[in-house]
C-alpha cells in the first residue's frame, strides 16, 4: 500500500463512450482536469469509464463535469448501479456501410493485376477515368458516412490540441481521396507517371479501422462478463415472512430485518443472518471455494450464493449496496478503473507519440517530393499514409487496462478481489509476507482448554469475571470464553470498558471490581504477574497453547489455556510461497512460544511475538527502508495499522470489516492457498501487460520506418495504406485476445 495521503472530496464515475485510444483517455482527463473543483481525474479505455474526484460535487459540478467531456467530443453519462458501458450501435452500422461499399472498390481496383485478362476486360467495356468515377462514388460514401466519426472525433482532438488516432485516420484517408479525387477529375493537374487512384487505400483502411475497433469492442465484452454475471446472481424475487403467511415480494421491498424464507435448491436472495434451519451452502461464485459449507443458526449468509439441501429462514442485515455482493463488484470495477503505475509511464509516451508521427508523416512526404524521382508524389502520398494510418496508437492505450479488466475478473472468479491495478503491480514483485496468527493461520474459532484459578479463587469464580468482561470485546479469543460459558445469568454487566489493541480489556463490573483481561506480556509489562506465579504461568506457556490472563482489582486471579487448531491447508499454502522464492514470517501479539510452535508446525522459519499493533506496522516499514518489498496478511482490527503499513496489505474475508477495508486484496474465502494464487496471478498479469506493451512499442518502431518507405532502397518493398490499416487493426485485436489468456488462469497453475 502506497503512503501517499488519500485526496479528499468525492468520487463520481461517468461512463464515456467513443475512446479509441490512449490519447482520446488523455484527452478526457484533461477536459475533466479544467472543471472547478476537480481534484484528480482518471480514465480507463477498456472499462470505458471516468472517475472524477470532486471537492464538492454539487449537481452543478456534476454536470459541468459531463458537459466538459461530452463537448470534447466524447458522449458522457453519470454512472449508476446498474449502468453499464454503452453499445457503439453506429460503429457497428458503419461497419457494415463501409464493408459493403469498399469490396467493390477491392474488386476493381486489385482484381486486373490478380486475374489474367482482367485488365483487358475492363478497358473492353469503360475506360480507365470512367472506371475511376464509379469508383470515386463508392469511395465518397465511405469517406464521409461510416468514415464521418474520424473527422468528428479528429477535429474535437485538434482543437483541444491533443491529437488521436481518429485524426491520424483521417488525415491519411482524406490524403489519399483527395489526391485520386483530383486524378479522377482533373488528370492534367497531375503529371502522366502519377496518374494513380488510391480510392482502394481511403476507403478500406476506413473499413478495416473500423472491423477492428468492433473487434475489439466485442473482446472487451467478452471479459466483462464475469463481472457482469456477479449483479445477475442476485433473485429478484423473495419469501417474506409476515404475521399471515408467506409472501412473495420483490427484492427492492425487501427491508432490514425482514425474515425471509429459502427453500431448498434455491438462490439466497439477500444477505442475512440464519434464525432457523440447517443447510449445506454453495458459496463457490463468491468465494471461488467448490465444496458447500454447513449452515446454520446464528452463521451468516451471503445473497446470491445457493441453498442446498435443507429450508432455512434468515434475517435480512444488509440491502441495496451494503450487500456483500454490491460491495464485489463495486471493488472489481474500482480495480479495472484504476491505473497501475505502468501505466503512467505508458500515458506520458502516448502523450508525445502522436505529434511526433505527425511530423514523421509530414517529413516522409517532403523527403518523397524532394528525392522520389519521377514517382514522387505517388511515393509521398503512399508513405505518409502510411506512417499516419501504421502509427495509431489503439494497442498502446489498450495494452494495460484490458489486462487489468481481464485479471481483476477472473481473480473476482476466484475469489480474490484486488481494490486497484496498483496492487497487482506490487504484489507481482512481493519478496517477502508476514502473517499474523489468530484467525489468519488458525482457523479463528479458539475453543477454551483449562482454568487455572490462584487462592482464593474457584473455577467458576475466574470464569465469571473473566467471561463478564471478554463480552466487551470481539476478539476471536474472547468469543471464545464467552462461548465456553453458557450460563449467561451469573454473568456481571459491565459499566465501563478499556481496549488495550493487541493486548487486552480493562472492564469496571457491576460488583464494584476491575479486571484486566489480557496476555502474558500485558500482565508482565503491568507488574501483574507475582514471582510465587511465574513458573506456574511459564509452565503453562511452553504448552504452545494461548494463555489469558485474569486479574482482579490488580491481582492476579488465574488464567485460561485456549487452543486453536492452525488451517488444514497453512503448510500446504506455506510451501507454495517457498516454490514462489518468497519468505514467510509471523508477527503476532501473542506470546512468542506459541507463536513459534505454530511457526515450527507450518515450515515458517521466521517468528515474532509478543507485538503490538503499532509494533507490527513498524517491523513492515523497517523491512521497506531496507529494501525489501513485502506483504501482509490478517484478520483483525489490530492488523490495520500493519495492513496499511505493507506494500500490499491482504485481508481475509473472513475477518472483520476494518480490516478488509484496510487492505489492499481482499481473500473472501479467507483459505491461505488463495495467497500463493493471488501472487502467481499477479506475476502473470504483470507479464499478460509487459507481453502487450512490448508487441505495442515494436509493432510501431518496426513498421513505422516500413511505411515510411526506408526499406525501398534494399529491396524495393513497401507497405501500402491498406495493409498498413489491417496490421494496426489487428495489433489491437491480438493485444485483446492476449490479454483474454488470463480468463485461463487456474489456481493450481505454476508460476
Amino acid at each position: 500500500m502506497t503512503d501517499t495521503a488519500p485526496q479528499t472530496g468525492q468520487r463520481i464515475d461517468f461512463d464515456v463512450s467513443g475512446m479509441t485510444c490512449a490519447a482520446c483517455v488523455r484527452r478526457v482527463e484533461r477536459a475533466a482536469s479544467k472543471v472547478e473543483g476537480v481534484l484528480s481525474s482518471t480514465v480507463n479505455l477498456a472499462t470505458e469509464r471516468a472517475s472524477i474526484q470532486l471537492s464538492n460535487p454539487t449537481s452543478d459540478r456534476i454536470e459541468a463535469v459531463r458537459k466538459a467531456i461530452s463537448d470534447a467530443g466524447y458522449p458522457t453519462r453519470l454512472t449508476t448501479q446498474q449502468s453499464a458501458p454503452s453499445a457503439d450501435l453506429g460503429q457497428d452500422r458503419d461497419l457494415i456501410w463501409a464493408m459493403l461499399l469498399s469490396l467493390p472498390i477491392l474488386v476493381v481496383s486489385m482484381g486486373p493485376m490478380l486475374v489474367p485478362g482482367g485488365m483487358e476486360w475492363m478497358m473492353a467495356r469503360m475506360s480507365m477515368q470512367r472506371w475511376n468515377q464509379a469508383l470515386w462514388f463508392l469511395a465518397t460514401a465511405v469517406q464521409f458516412i461510416p468514415g464521418w466519426r474520424f473527422y468528428r472525433h479528429g477535429w474535437s482532438s485538434l482543437r483541444s490540441w491533443n491529437p488521436d488516432m481518429n485524426l491520424l485516420v483521417a488525415l491519411g484517408t482524406t490524403a489519399a481521396y483527395v489526391y485520386s479525387t483530383i486524378v479522377t477529375w482533373t488528370p492534367w493537374a497531375v503529371p502522366p507517371s502519377a496518374r494513380h487512384v488510391y480510392f482502394e487505400s481511403s476507403a478500406v483502411v476506413i473499413a478495416f479501422v473500423l472491423l477492428g475497433k468492433v473487434l475489439e469492442q466485442r473482446s472487451k465484452k467478452h471479459s466483462r462478463s464475469a463481472i457482469e454475471a456477479l449483479g445477475q446472481l442476485q433473485p429478484r424475487i423473495a419469501r417474506r415472512v409476515q404475521s399471515d403467511g408467506i409472501q412473495s415480494v420483490d427484492i427492492q421491498q425487501v427491508a432490514l430485518g425482514d425474515i425471509l424464507e429459502i427453500h431448498a435448491g434455491e438462490a439466497i436472495p439477500i444477505d442475512g443472518v440464519i434464525v432457523d434451519g440447517t443447510s449445506y451452502v454453495d458459496e463457490s461464485m463468491v468465494t471461488g471455494e467448490p465444496i458447500p459449507r454447513v449452515r446454520s443458526v446464528g452463521d451468516e449468509i451471503i445473497g446470491g450464493t445457493v441453498n442446498g439441501n435443507g429450508m432455512l429462514r434468515a434475517r435480512v442485515t444488509a440491502i441495496g449496496p451494503a450487500t456483500f455482493l454490491s460491495r464485489i463488484t463495486a471493488m472489481v470495477v474500482d480495480a479495472q478503473s484504476s491505473k497501475p503505475p505502468i501505466q503512467h509511464a505508458v500515458d506520458r509516451v502516448v502523450a508525445r507519440f502522436v505529434p511526433a508521427v505527425l511530423a514523421i508523416a509530414f517529413l516522409t512526404a517532403i523527403a518523397w517530393l524532394i528525392f522520389g524521382g519521377d514517382d514522387r508524389w505517388t511515393h509521398a502520398l503512399v508513405h505518409c499514409v502510411a506512417v499516419l494510418i501504421i502509427a495509431c496508437p489503439c494497442a498502446m492505450g489498450l495494452a494495460t487496462p484490458i489486462s487489468t479488466l481481464v485479471g481483476t475478473g477472473r481473480a473476482a472468479e476466484l475469489g480474490i478481489l484486488f481494490r486497484s491495478g496498483e496492487a497487482f503491480e506490487n504484489l507481482a514483485s512481493i519478496e517477502r509476507i508476514a502473517f499474523d496468527k489468530t484467525g489468519t493461520l488458525t482457523e479463528g474459532k479458539p475453543t477454551r482448554d483449562h482454568v487455572t484459578p490462584l487462592q482464593p479463587w474457584t473455577e467458576r469464580q475466574l470464569l465469571e469475571r473473566a467471561v463478564s468482561a471478554a463480552r466487551t470485546s470481539q476478539h476471536p479469543v474472547s468469543k471464545a470464553l464467552v462461548a465456553s460459558f453458557p450460563d449467561a445469568d451469573g454473568l456481571l454487566h459491565a459499566q465501563t470498558s478499556e481496549h488495550v489493541p493487541g493486548s487486552g480489556v480493562i472492564v469496571d463490573l457491576s460488583d464494584g471490581t476491575r479486571v484486566h483481561l489480557g496476555s502474558p506480556t500485558w500482565f508482565e509489562h503491568l507488574g501483574l504477574v507475582p514471582h510465587n506465579a511465574q513458573p506456574l504461568l511459564s509452565t503453562a506457556l511452553a504448552s504452545g497453547k494461548t494463555l489469558v490472563c485474569v486479574a482482579v482489582d490488580g491481582v492476579l486471579a488465574g488464567w485460561v489455556t485456549i487452543s486453536d487448531r492452525c488451517k488444514a491447508e497453512g503448510k500446504s499454502a506455506i510451501a507454495q510461497l517457498k516454490q514462489l522464492g518468497i519468505d514467510s514470517w509471523i508477527l503476532s501479539g501473542d506470546h512468542p512460544l506459541p507463536v513459534e510452535r505454530l511457526a515450527s508446525q507450518l515450515g515458517i522459519e521466521h517468528a515474532q511475538g509478543n507485538l503490538l499493533p503499532e509494533q507490527k506496522a513498524e517491523a513492515l516499514r523497517a523491512w521497506q527502508r531496507e529494501g525489501v518489498r513485502v506483504a501482509f496478511v490478517g484478520d483483525g482490527i489490530n492488523d490495520a495499522p500493519a495492513l496499511a503499513s505493507a506494500q500490499v496489505g491482504m485481508g481475509i474475508g473472513t475477518g472483520t470489516q476494518v480490516a478488509i477495508s484496510a487492505a489492499d486484496v481482499v481473500l473472501i474465502s479467507g483459505n491461505l492457498h488463495g495467497v500463493s494464487t493471488s501472487v502467481r496471478l499477479a506475476r502473470a498479469l504483470m507479464r499478460n501487460i509487459r507481453m502487450n506493451l512490448l508487441w505495442a512499442f515494436a509493432y510501431n518502431i518496426l513498421l513505422i520506418p516500413v511505411a515510411a518507405g526506408l526499406l525501398v532502397p534494399i529491396n524495393g518493398w513497401s507497405l501500402n495504406p491498406m495493409f498498413g490499416a489491417i496490421a494496426m487493426s489487428l495489433s489491437s485485436v491480438l493485444v485483446v485476445f492476449n490479454a483474454l489468456r488470463l480468463r485461463a488462469f487456474d489456481r493450481m497453475a505454476k508460476d
